[in-house]
């Protein structure tokens, strides 16, 4: 019972962690995008 516990708590941690990053790179993505759109927009 309670290796299966710690098992689900390291899986509930990783998977914050891999949401947390892939949130980070969707955030950096858009920012790149949008000071893209502007520089076109811009000329």
């Amino acid at each position: 019972m309670y290796g299966t516990q710690v098992f689900n708590i390291d899986l509930v941690i990783a998977s914050v962690i891999v949401l947390g990053v892939l949130a980070f790179l969707f955030y950096y993505l858009i920012c790149l995008l949008e000071k893209f759109i502007q520089k076109k927009t811009v000329n």
